[in-house]
Parts: C-alpha cells; structure tokens; sequence
C-alpha cells in the first residue's frame, strides 16, 4: 500500500497516489524558455516550443495551405470554436461563427490552464491575461476529446504522473529505496484511453433516419478518395521525427454521428421507412438478381399463401397513407425466397446455430419469423434499396410481434415469435442505425424476462429424452420434433446470451444475464442438431450422446472438461457462452469488493433509516455466500425430483464456511425486522426475511455438527456454548464463521433461545415477525402470500431428512 502525505490516503498502486499527489501539489516542473509558461509534461512542452518556432518562421506566399495551418494558436479561440476543437481566427468574431451565424464569445476561453491553480474551483486567477492562454502543448483545435473539459481553475491530473514522481518520492519511507529512474518512461498519447467520450450539445445534427442515399450523398462519399472529412487540414500537427510522432486526436465532430448516440427529432417515427416497403423496377434486373445466392438449404420455396400472411401482417403495421403503395409494390414472393435462403446461408448470421434447417418449412412457420429472416437477409447484402427494404420490414415486425404479445399474453410462450424479436434485436443493434440500435437496446429485456419467467435459463426446463434402440416409426418422428422443439429454446437461449454480451462489449453497458442464474445445459452436438431425418438423428444419439448434461459452470469451473466432451456437446455455442459468461466475470469482480465496503460505509454515517439501509446490505452479503435459487429448488420450488437432485450440493455448502456466513446475515436480517416500527415491514422487507429463512432452512436441514481436536460435537444443541448470531458480530461469532464452534442460534420473543438445528421453530419465528409487525391489521397481499409460503414449508418439514 502507498500513503498520500498530505491527506493520508491510502494506494494499492503507486502511479495512482501519483495521480492523486498531483491533485495537492499542482506543480509544472517544465518551463518554456520563451515564454513563461509552465508545463506537466516534457511532450507538451516540446508541442508548446513548437508552436514558437512555426510563429517565428512564418509562412510563404508558395507554402501549402494545408502547412500554413500550422502557422500559430490564435491568442484566445472563441468558445463555439474550442468547444468543437475547430481553427479559430485571430480576429473577434471569428470567421466560422460569422459564416453560421452564431453568436461568438471568446472571453472565457474553455481551454484555459492557469498555471497557478487552487483546489477551490471558484478561484480565479489574479495573473496576466497572456499567461492565462490555454496551451497543454496543443493547438487549440486538439483539445483531449476523450476527457471531460475541466472548469476554470483546474487541471486534469490524470495527465501528470510522471512527473509527480519526483514529489511522491519524498513521503515514502526512505528504506523503501525506491529508484526514481525506472519509472521515468513514456506514458502513451491519453487519447488513446477506451472510454465514453463526452456530448458538450453545441451541435445539433439533422441525422436523416431513412439513411436514404441520393446523388448529393454519392458525391460527398467520392470526396472521401480525395479529402480526408472532419476538417483534419486544420487541425494537422507540426511535423516531427518519428520517433517521438503521437497519433491525432479525433475531431469530436467525427463522434457525432456514432451509432450508439440518437439524438430524436420529428422526422424520427415508427412508420418513417414504410415508404421502402416497395420493390420499383428498374425494367432491366429483377431485385433477385442483386442477391447472390449460391445454393439453397431447405427444400420447401416460399409460398404466396406464406407471402401473402407477410403482406397482411406489413399492411396492419403501416399507417393508412402508406398501406396500398406497400401492398402494390411489396416484394415478390420469389425475392422473399430468395432473402430468406440468403440468411439461411450466411455465416455472418450464423442462422443454423439456433434455426432448425431439417425441419424448417417457411409456409408452415409464422409470418412474423419468415419476414424478419428475409428481412435479415436483405440487412446483409450490399445493396442500398434491398438494405432499406429489410430495415423497413423489421421495423413492421418489431412493431407486429409487440402487438401479439400484447393481444394474447400466451403468445409470450411462443417459441417462433422468441426467435423472430431476436433477430429483430439484432438487425437493430448492428444496423448502424441510432434510433435502431437504442430501441434494440431497450427491447432485449422485455425477451430476457420473458425466457427468464419461463425458465428457459435454468437446467429444470429441458427434460431428458428417454431413447432406446427399440424407438422406431411415429414414436421415434413424435420424439424427434419434441426434441427439435426442446433443444431450438435451449440454442435460444445459448443465442441470447452471446448477444446480450454482445451489446454489452459494444455499447459499454452492463450485461443483462448473470453467468450464475444460466445454468440451461450446453446444446448438443452440431452433427446431432443437423440430421435431416429422425433416423439420422436417432443414430447420431446412441453413437454421440453419453446420458451426462453439462452446463456452463462445468466448463468454467474445469475447461478441460469441454476438450473431453467434444464430440457431444456443441463447442461453438461452448466457447461463445464461456466467453459472455467471462465478460460478465470481467465487468463484475473488479468492483464488487469496493462496492461492499462503500456501502458498509454509508450505512455506518446514517444517513438514510439505518435499519432498512443495513437490512438491504446484509441481504447483498447473504447472495454471496449462497446460490438462492438452488436453495429454493431444494425447498420444493420445482417439484421432489428436483429438490432431490439439488440435495447432494446443499449439503457440501451447508458444511462450508459461506454457509456460516449466510446464516449469519439472515440473522441480521432478524435483528433489523425487530427493530423496525409497527406496520413498516414493506414487500422487500418480507423478500428478505424470506430468504433469511430458506438459508435457515437449508443450513438447519443440512448443517452436519462440527468435531472439535477432543472428537466431541462442537455444535450439537446440548454439548456446545450457544452462538446468537442476531447480535452484533463478537469473538465468538467470529470462531463460529470461521471454524464452526459453538451451536448458532437466535432469539424468539415467545420462546426464548431457537437453535437453528430446529428449522421448524425458526420458520415460525420468522412468519410471527411478519405477523406481529402488523398486529392485527390488514397485510399487504405479497405479505400474506410470503407468510403461507413460509408457514407451508414449515408444516412440511417434519417429513424432510437429510
């Protein structure tokens, strides 16, 4: 650890107390010997000396106009101008703000870098107006795009830790011997961190939504081959040798049309591409003829019956004006056909890794699936109006299948509309579109939840296929498709977890599936999943398939596991879950220790109600140490057979340390309840003394007595000193979590001392909890629900043994 001096804060990193050392001293050690400007940094001063040299050598008449750009900073740049680091002009009003006709203000320059700076942001410098102009070694049109401007008064500290070295060294303890020399190397360029870059919404650009290319977009494109876009003659910087070359820093103009940023306005709806519905003909191709298929992999052609459903279901989507040129003009059912086969075949989309091709049939599947495939397929040609035409049925189809689930919520179950909003939502994310790609964004959870509520993420919702040699005939064809159906929601499933990570990775956000809640069992292998006949398939099973289920945890806990079982499992969609569980990993576990002791510390300066606040902490703590929902399916959630399955691994965490752990925290989460005033007990304060009850449940089930050196019990009831958890954590508390001496228990307001060895009794304390907190008033209906659920389980717990 490495302590700060002044303030005695503590580091685990020494460049980040340097960073932090920074803030106190800020102290410019390089000066120019020009001028009396002062810098953190030798790079920025050697860009500031620079810019003295091309001011004394000033430009020829036969200079290009592109190395007359170089010729100096303006003395102050207005603020529009160094807002959107653009070339200002010496004189006031600027050039550009006179040709926009906006109003230009340049006496607070943004890009001000006093050199003698307060802490206190309301500061304001006393020096010389020359010495205030800002210059960090760039000129004015390359201020860090990917840093947050900084007020009047401060600098950016991040940018001095090389040279806060010197400083930090001298309040390290001298026997450390630190040797300043090895960490004087070269930082690279800070535009190059990975990051959000700010929006400071001094631009508004009209983005047309329709993407439409007319011959003004053609000839602004032709100009890319022979000028580089966004200005960059202006904002190019003085030649140097290459060793010490940094790359520029992008224009924030370039960012202002990036994907994941939508800025809406009127001409942003829902029905604004309904008008790319029809297919015009030119009179010379056909639209087929723009889509280059190879070859077909599903035996059935699209019919008209089938095109015709596609119709009624675009027309019911469009809006009145734009109905019947859409019905005139819609494509014809051999281009659907064609899209569709198209999809179907690219490896882009990847489609038969959860599309079963064998049994695929496009004029027995629903409209909505076959439109959205098709409309994928036109998505990845490269032709503009077929691209257009895909976005704009997409857009019917999000809008259609919304609307199904809407009219009739069992249609929420429906595994071919599932596969038809995913493919929605990935159109949508990887269209480049921003109002596209934040809708899409928007709508993965509505599906994440519908899967989740059905349990597709969970290994109870995928029964085992019981196959034998003597299956033959209907049977075995009556297997095969509830297999095809079964395994199609699993590679769902599989799919949406890879995308979801997917969003993630791309728009920075957090994921939405926990690698610990997905515990569906991996798909099969490709050679199963991809026989065309249920013989094939029946015969591919008894060679391949080894009775074993795997789920993601197995090939994360072992990865060898998954080179031994290849020839069973599907490695691909393998590999993909590991990797989005390993994101998830990877955005997790940096923070989640933090994160607990800033909360501790919160709840520690009562702030907020103390109890409620401790409550929801000792709840967080309680999910660490135990996997929940493997307790509730213990509990009975899904049936005996499960909760006998489950058994084995209670029973190992019940003899662990985590186990003492979590019994612990639901006896805090005792203590808080009896703390709170009558009829303050809210639903998410019954949850959790619901779970506090289930870990009871599980470790007073389970829990086996611990043998102490003398090889006596050191908690069973009768021989052991008796733990109440429900207090505050003392030595005793502490020899129980971590070696188990002593016999846990809690205290009850009837009866006295309850041993959580009696999981029966303890039920009971917790329902008279919930009971006596609202005396004999009404309870709130998830209240009363969660007391029969509780007083459910204790009634059955008499028949329960380990």
């Amino acid at each position: 650890m490495f302590q700060c001096g002044l303030c005695k804060r503590n580091f685990k990193r020494l460049d980040h107390l340097a960073r932090h050392v920074r803030s106190h001293t800020q102290s410019r050690p390089y000066k120019c010997h020009i001028c009396p400007k002062a810098f953190t940094r030798t790079d920025l001063l050697r860009r500031h000396v620079a810019s003295h040299e091309s001011q004394t050598n000033s430009p020829s008449e036969d200079t290009p106009s592109s190395h007359r750009g170089l010729s100096s900073r303006v003395t102050q740049a207005c603020r529009a101008c160094a807002s959107h680091h653009l070339r200002c002009s010496e004189e006031k009003p600027c050039r550009r703000c006179k040709k926009r006709g906006i109003r230009c203000v340049w006496n607070n320059p943004l890009d001000q870098d006093d050199p003698c700076i307060s802490l206190d942001c309301d500061h304001q410098s006393e020096e010389p107006p020359d010495t205030q102009s800002a210059d960090l070694g760039f000129p004015n049109n390359l201020a860090l795009p990917l840093l947050p401007l900084v007020e009047r008064g401060t600098s950016s500290p991040t940018l001095d830790v090389i040279n806060a070295l010197p400083d930090l060294v001298k309040n390290l303890d001298p026997s450390l011997k630190f040797d300043i020399e090895q960490f004087t190397f070269e930082f690279p360029d800070p535009n190059l961190l990975s990051g959000s870059w700010p929006y400071h919404g001094l631009v508004d650009l009209d983005i047309n939504a329709s993407m439409e290319l007319d011959d003004v977009d053609v000839q602004f494109l032709n100009n890319y081959n022979s000028n580089i876009p966004f200005e960059f003659d202006s904002i190019s910087q003085p030649e140097r040798s290459a060793a010490h070359s940094t790359p520029s820093p992008l224009s924030t103009e370039a960012f202002e049309t990036l994907y994941w940023r939508f800025r809406p306005n009127k001409k942003d709806y829902q029905g604004s591409e309904e008008r790319y519905l029809s297919m015009p003909s030119n009179g010379h191709t056909s639209p087929e003829s723009r889509v280059h298929l190879e070859k077909r992999v599903t035996c059935s052609e699209l019919g008209m019956a089938a095109r015709d459903k596609i119709l009624a279901m675009v027309v019911k989507c469009c809006r009145p004006e734009n109905s019947f040129r859409a019905a005139s003009s819609f494509p014809s059912v051999k281009l659907l056909d064609t899209l569709l086969q198209y999809y179907l075949t690219s490896p882009v989309a990847s489609a038969a890794s959860f599309l079963h091709l064998a049994t695929f049939d496009p004029n027995t599947r629903r409209p909505e699936l076959v439109a959205i495939m098709a409309a994928a397929g036109a998505a990845l040609t490269s032709d503009p109006a077929l691209t257009k035409l895909g976005y704009a049925i997409q857009e019917c189809v999000r809008v259609a299948v919304i609307r199904l689930w809407e009219e009739d919520n069992t249609m929420a179950r429906d595994l071919q509309l599932s596969q038809a909003f995913l493919i929605t939502l990935e159109i949508g994310l990887w269209s480049g579109h921003s109002r596209k790609v934040e809708i899409a964004e928007g709508l993965l959870q509505p599906l994440l939840t519908m899967l989740r509520r059905d349990g597709k993420l969970k290994r109870s919702a995928y029964p085992e296929i019981a196959m034998s040699h003597d299956l033959e005939g209907a049977a075995l064809e009556r297997t095969w498709l509830a297999w095809v159906e079964s395994e199609s929601y699993k590679r769902l499933s599989f799919r949406l977890l890879s995308h979801d990570a997917s969003c993630s990775m791309a728009l920075l956000a957090n994921p939405l599936i926990s690698y610990a809640e997905f515990s569906a069992p991996l798909p099969l292998s490709e050679e199963i999943w991809s026989s065309d006949s249920a013989k094939h398939w029946k015969a591919g099973w008894l060679s391949r398939a080894n009775g074993r289920i795997f789920n993601i945890g197995d090939f994360l806990t072992d990865p060898e596991t998954l080179i031994m079982h290849r020839d069973t499992v599907d490695v691909v969609a393998a590999s993909f879950a590991m990797v989005s569980c390993s994101w998830s990993l990877c955005r997790e576990h940096e923070e989640l220790s933090r994160l607990v002791d800033n909360i501790r510390t919160v709840a520690s300066l009562h702030l907020t109600p103390a109890t409620k606040v401790t409550m929801r902490l000792e709840l967080v703590l309680l999910h660490l140490h135990m996997q929940f929902e493997d307790i509730q399916i213990f509990a009975g959630l899904e049936g005996p057979d499960q909760a006998r399955s489950m058994q084995p691994f209670i029973c190992e965490w019940a003899q662990s340390e985590s186990a003492r752990r979590s019994v612990y925290h639901a006896a805090q989460i005792i203590r808080g309840a009896r703390e709170l005033s009558r009829a303050s007990i809210d639903p998410i304060t019954a949850i959790m003394l619901y779970h506090a009850s289930l870990a009871f449940l599980a470790y007073g089930l389970l829990a086996k007595p611990q043998v102490d050196d003398w090889g006596t019990s050191s908690t069973a009831p009768d021989s052991a000193e008796e733990i109440f958890l429900d207090q505050p954590e003392d030595l005793t508390i502490r020899r129980f979590l971590q070696h188990g001496h002593g016999s846990p228990c809690i205290r009850s307001t009837s009866s006295g001392t309850v041993h959580l060895a009696d999981p029966k009794s303890i039920m009971r304390v917790v329902t008279d909890i919930l009971r006596s907190n609202y005396d004999n008033r009404p309870k709130p209906h998830l209240t009363e629900k969660l007391i029969q659920l509780m007083t459910g389980l204790e009634e059955s717990l008499a028949g329960v043994t380990c």
